[in-house]
């Protein structure tokens, strides 16, 4: 798609003339984007990113409450196509991707951020739980957690289904 870089200004009260936001994101018309790369400024006004956040399987942050913050701020300033959504992903923080507690580090200590927010790829299957081998999967979760994170993969009707369907395959730190 084609690469869209837009300042975004808000005229609500409390943000300055400049613009607090810095979105780049590849929009094809009337589509819901896969990945947005927002910039945000930290000011002593609006020093919070404003997002819950679930950390559990190590490697990216999975947004799962938006709160007072520059990400509600974003939100509500943002065409609905680049809105950031309980569900999203954040994959990469200032160039840090692959290690979610670091990219919670920079979120909370550093002033200016570039976020790569990821849409979730949702799809459903329908399996049936073998009487000895179960699901043939592992979830995991935290307190935080509002789905489950595949943790382990072995024998069973998600390997089965895996095998039959590569694109839509179970993989580990998915999300049910």
């Amino acid at each position: 798609g084609q690469v869209i870089e837009t300042p975004i200004t808000p005229t609500s009260k409390g943000f300055s003339d400049k613009a607090p936001f810095f979105l780049r994101s590849s929009v094809v018309a009337g589509e819901i984007p896969r990945e947005l790369v927002i910039a945000f400024a930290k000011s002593p006004e609006f020093n919070s990113i404003g997002l819950g956040l679930d950390f559990y399987d190590g490697e990216k942050l999975h947004v799962n409450g938006i709160r007072a913050g520059l990400a509600e701020n974003y939100n509500q300033v943002a065409s609905v196509a680049t809105k950031i959504q309980i569900g999203d992903y954040i994959v990469e923080v200032n160039g840090v991707t692959g290690d979610a507690l670091e990219m919670l580090r920079l979120l909370r200590e550093v002033q200016d951020l570039r976020v790569t927010f990821r849409r979730p790829l949702e799809f459903k299957i329908r399996i049936k739980r073998d009487a000895k081998l179960g699901l043939g999967m592992k979830l995991g979760w935290s307190p935080e957690s509002r789905s489950c994170v595949v943790i382990e993969l072995s024998e069973g009707p998600v390997r089965k289904w895996n095998a039959a369907n590569h694109s839509l395959a179970v993989r580990l730190n998915d999300r049910v």
